[in-house]
């Protein structure tokens, strides 16, 4: 063999040697992570119902979102909408944003703060910076979200931090089943709900250490690492939903309950943070039962942002809008 075969057969050998590496890290990329974030706490129409925290809720997600670049995920990008910005044509503008960005294998996440209600058709709807009482077309439908995240790939994450947010999809609703939140689901879409369907989301209204929704501050918390019950430096989809669902009852005295439905496709160890290895034995995460399974409080000692439970089943939404001029607490 001559001596320039030789060399040709041996460069092939080293190369083909190779190949499986390459293969191997091409496998293990991390994931890419789009973030649209819509908070409203003041509105153009109708100030009286302004919130404190929901503009707060979107920045906040944003930015600790976007800590997890070159962790969990090689490049966060990021997208916010406060207050002003937050109209309906600013968001749909958004999310044909967002349509664009993203690749297979992605993580996607859309996070709404705000109010949230349910028309008289029993469909649920955000209420953008310029809506207007009364004008059904001027709110940005559930429809209007979910249209855009089916149509995605990766995994996709749609979280509502507004009241009545378990609706989402026309769940508890005579609707078809392709309108209802399992059709969601179906489609690989993870819908994050503030609380149940019947149920208001809860912020505080004084200035206290919490200075987010209760159910934003609860997640935020989680993602920082209070989640990873089993410390190994991880939080999961199961150890957040557990943590979520259990500091906002805390939070609310029960009054507020999150709720998440994922696709079977999706495992419950999905990770959603790498957060180090917790140094104590005790996780982060760990509170009193006592704080948890409180018995139904007296009207004196609910958070500044409720109301009796007696008044929270009363009435029934109104027809339009999401407003409730009578009630002074702070709800969503």
């Amino acid at each position: 063999m001559s001596q320039l075969r030789r060399i040709s057969v041996i460069a092939l050998v080293v190369v083909a040697g190779f190949a499986p590496a390459a293969t191997a890290q091409t496998q293990k990329m991390q994931p890419n992570l789009t973030v649209l974030t819509i908070g409203v706490s003041q509105y153009k129409k109708t100030a009286a119902n302004d919130l404190k925290h929901a503009a707060k809720d979107a920045r906040d997600l944003a930015a600790a979102l976007k800590a997890h670049e070159g962790k969990l995920f090689d490049r966060v990008q990021t997208r916010t909408l406060t207050d002003a910005q937050a109209t309906r044509q600013n968001i749909e503008e958004a999310l044909d944003w967002l349509a664009k960005q993203v690749k297979a294998n992605d993580y996607v996440i859309v996070f709404v703060s705000g109010h949230g209600n349910i028309d008289s058709l029993g469909h649920y709807y955000f209420v953008p910076h310029d809506y207007e009482p009364g004008r059904g077309r001027t709110a940005v439908r559930w429809t209007l979200f979910h249209d855009t995240l089916s149509r995605l790939p990766g995994r996709r994450f749609l979280i509502l931090d507004t009241c009545r947010a378990g609706s989402a999809g026309g769940l508890g609703a005579p609707v078809s089943p392709t309108e209802s939140l399992k059709g969601l689901t179906e489609q690989g879409l993870i819908t994050y709900a503030a609380c149940m369907a019947g149920e208001y989301s809860f912020e505080p209204s004084n200035h206290g250490p919490i200075q987010n929704g209760y159910f934003t501050c609860a997640l935020l918390e989680a993602l920082a690492g209070k989640a990873d019950a089993n410390g190994d430096g991880t939080v999961t989809l199961a150890e957040a939903d557990a943590y979520v669902a259990n500091r906002v009852k805390g939070l609310s005295r029960g009054l507020q309950n999150p709720t998440m439905q994922r696709p079977w496709t999706i495992p419950s160890s999905l990770a959603l943070a790498l957060v180090g290895k917790a140094q104590s034995s005790v996780p982060a995460s760990s509170m009193p039962f006592a704080d948890l399974s409180a018995s139904t409080p007296q009207s004196s000692d609910l958070p500044a942002s409720s109301m009796p439970i007696a008044d929270l089943s009363a009435q029934s939404p109104p027809a339009t809008g999401p407003f409730r001029p009578e009630v002074p607490s702070r709800q969503r």
